[in-house]
């Protein structure tokens, strides 16, 4: 499975490179090795992780990484990603949740 993430993610960015340079543009996934991978291959853009966090709106990722904000934010903060994109649900419930990833430099 991992070798078709990475064959995925090159494909992303020979993409990226050929018809995206010189655009605004940032990488985002609820994948985090997809994130890891984008992270490691290129430093030109942007890279963030999306997490549904404790939503029971829809079933929950296999992957812990995505099901809480904490530990979004620590999987984020570790990967050296721009941050996590993070169900609103999460916000709505705890506000102090916010301060968190920002009182690490995260967006």
């Amino acid at each position: 499975q991992t070798l078709g993430k990475n064959r995925f993610v090159d494909i992303i960015l020979k993409t990226t490179v050929k018809y995206g340079c010189g655009r605004p543009l940032f990488f985002s996934s609820f994948d985090a090795d997809i994130c890891t991978m984008l992270r490691l291959k290129q430093n030109v853009f942007p890279v963030a992780f999306v997490t549904i966090g404790a939503t029971r709106l829809w079933e929950p990722y296999k992957d812990l990484r995505t099901r809480s904000y904490l530990s979004a934010v620590n999987f984020a903060q570790s990967a050296n990603l721009l941050g996590t994109v993070p169900h609103a649900e999460d916000f709505l419930q705890h506000g102090a949740l916010l301060d968190l990833g920002l009182d690490l430099g995260q967006a």
